[in-house]
């Protein structure tokens, strides 16, 4: 193939190019696969290339945290104790009543009357 009349040789500054067809061969990930056409001309079937087309879709997720507030409304009542104190004087008049006889000079003979015998 590549040494015939008005055929050109293969240019080998391409790794991969030389006279062989390199047809269906598997050549393992990446590698390059060539196939001559008629004449000078050859087709090179570079690997795969990958595209990516990332499509997004956003999601809500909502977290719902409550919160209890507990408002105290404290009353504190200050309970005052006081004792005052009144004093009150008070004259007492006691009246006891003894019979004594008949000499007023002489008390030793006295003696007190029973209540029953006592005279207003």
């Amino acid at each position: 193939m590549g040494t015939g009349k008005g055929k050109k040789k293969a240019n080998n500054s391409y790794p991969f190019m030389n006279d062989k067809v390199m047809d269906n061969q598997d050549l393992g990930n990446n590698q390059n696969t060539f196939r001559e056409i008629a004449g000078e001309e050859r087709t090179v079937v570079d690997p795969e290339e990958t595209i990516v087309n990332t499509t997004t879709t956003r999601h809500t997720i909502r977290h719902i945290r409550p919160t209890n507030i507990v408002n105290v409304n404290r009353n504190v009542y200050r309970v005052e104790n006081y004792y005052p104190v009144t004093e009150d004087f008070v004259d007492e008049n006691v009246v006891e009543h003894f019979e004594c006889g008949n000499n007023p000079e002489d008390s030793s003979s006295c003696k007190r009357m029973k209540r029953s015998q006592e005279k207003e």
